[in-house]
């Protein structure tokens, strides 16, 4: 496979995995392939995607999309966070004062978001420092 047909390939592979919930392996990528693909292709786009921290290789050896897997991790954040019980009174009384949020849960997500946001930017440039 020459070098654009691969990047091809590659982009439309990522567009397959991208919002998989579950992981999945290279048979599995294999065998859902609508035309016949080496394997070897098929791992070397993996690489590529996992180098570019597009997804993630699981210990087992199946990957998932950093999107997944940063979703997942949120969401199990959000269900494990313990909020000391001084700052959950002052969150109540902060939604109660301004009526912007409906629910202390509410508030946390966002404030979450909010700092991931802020964080992103400095992660991107990370990686296209590494990439350069």
């Amino acid at each position: 496979m020459d070098r654009e047909t691969f990047q091809i390939f590659k982009q439309q592979l990522y567009e397959f995995i991208e919002f998989k919930d579950s992981p999945f392996t290279v048979d599995f990528l294999y065998m859902s392939c609508n035309k016949p693909v080496e394997k070897s292709d098929i791992i070397d786009a993996l690489s590529e995607l996992e180098e570019e921290g597009k997804i993630i290789r699981l210990w087992d050896g199946s990957y998932l999309s950093a999107k997944v897997a940063w979703k997942k991790w949120i969401k199990k954040l959000y269900e494990e966070i313990e909020v000391p019980s001084e700052l959950y009174d002052e969150i109540e009384k902060f939604i109660k004062q301004t009526g912007i949020f409906g629910s202390v849960e509410e508030f946390i997500k966002k404030a979450i978001e909010t700092f991931i946001l802020t964080k992103k930017p400095l992660i991107d440039q990370n990686n296209r420092r590494e990439l350069k």
